[in-house]
């Protein structure tokens, strides 16, 4: 089990960081002959912390972040949603994660924590297909990626892109 974090520090995008990857795998597998890829993924997370429980819309498209509102004397601790998805022209699953989660309290007031999490990846059942050759890890991790891209596009806002855009 091999994994890579990416601390987003002074990120500005993922090529050298999918070209290393690459390398990597590579070297496994001409080294390591027993060697067997059973998944290939990338995860990406983007998070926003607020004081304001609506203030979601004004990154993330209306609906992504779905919950019953605080009950009577009772306070949202964690509220998640995950849709699971399968591109069979690409060959590729993702899992799109939103979870909002109420981190502390300041001054009586909840700060909130609206989190997206998109994993997206090639697993063994798509991996054993007759029709899917794993020999290029390039070309898999570059459409890993284009797919996350596009996941990310249908559900945060373009305030969100200009925020964050470096």
């Amino acid at each position: 089990f091999t994994t890579f974090v990416v601390d987003c520090n002074e990120y500005t995008t993922i090529d050298d960081y999918l070209a290393y990857i690459n390398q990597y795998i590579s070297e496994l597998k001409k080294n390591q002959t027993y060697t067997k890829v059973h998944r290939i993924g990338i995860r990406k997370i983007a998070a926003i912390e607020t004081s304001e429980y609506n203030q979601d819309k004004e990154f993330f498209e209306e609906n992504q972040f779905k919950s019953v509102s605080d009950l009577p004397g009772n306070h949202i601790i964690v509220s998640e949603n995950t849709d699971r998805f399968i591109n069979p022209e690409l060959r590729l699953k993702a899992n799109l994660t939103r979870r909002i989660r109420s981190l502390r309290r300041v001054g009586g007031k909840p700060v909130f924590q609206f989190l997206l999490d998109i994993d997206g990846y090639v697993d063994e059942e798509i991996a054993r297909n007759k029709d899917t050759i794993i020999n290029d890890f390039n070309e898999y991790t570059s459409k890993i990626n284009d797919y996350l891209f596009f996941l990310f596009v249908h559900v945060a806002t373009l305030d969100y892109f200009n925020r964050n855009a470096k």
